[in-house]
């Protein structure tokens, strides 16, 4: 069953793949590519002219929660709910780093100047990476609860 589409919108592809619920989209920052994480365990890339499915990312074993662009587009980070964080190059798909101690990683987010990477967890934490070496920069404590989300203001 299909909704219908609101006046002044035109639907322009309908992306097909993902064979569970999907959690998370993300825009290149070029707009370009569109990002979608599932509960698949998997990330799809896709090309937003064509609707052409680009490429799958594996390698997380549960449900990936969040996805973010680095700002140049280079890098695409994805928290899952296997205790890591994942870094990705966007052109070729390659692994590129697995950030883990924190549980289950409900969002990541990456500063303006793409220079750290945030993870928010169902540890009560957010975690602060240092995106040149992939290192642990610090942990924020103190929330009471789960931390469902992480961003970073525009604003120096």
């Amino acid at each position: 069953m299909s909704s219908p589409i609101p006046s002044g919108f035109t639907l322009r592809h309908t992306l097909r793949g993902h064979l569970k619920a999907i959690n998370r989209i993300a825009w290149s920052p070029d707009k370009r590519i569109l990002a979608s994480s599932s509960s698949g365990n998997t990330i799809r890339l896709w090309d937003t002219q064509t609707g052409q499915h680009l490429r799958t990312l594996k390698g997380h074993s549960f449900s990936v929660n969040s996805i973010s662009w680095s700002s140049n587009g280079r890098v695409l980070a994805s928290g899952s709910d296997d205790e890591t964080v994942r870094c990705w190059d966007a052109r070729t798909g390659r692994h590129l780093a697995s950030l883990t101690g924190q549980a289950d990683v409900l969002c990541v987010a990456w500063s303006p100047d793409g220079k750290i990477l945030a993870s928010s967890s169902y540890d009560k934490t957010v975690r602060l990476w240092n995106a040149k070496n992939w290192r642990l920069i610090t942990t924020l404590t103190g929330h009471s609860g789960r931390v469902l989300s992480v961003a970073w203001s525009p604003w120096h």
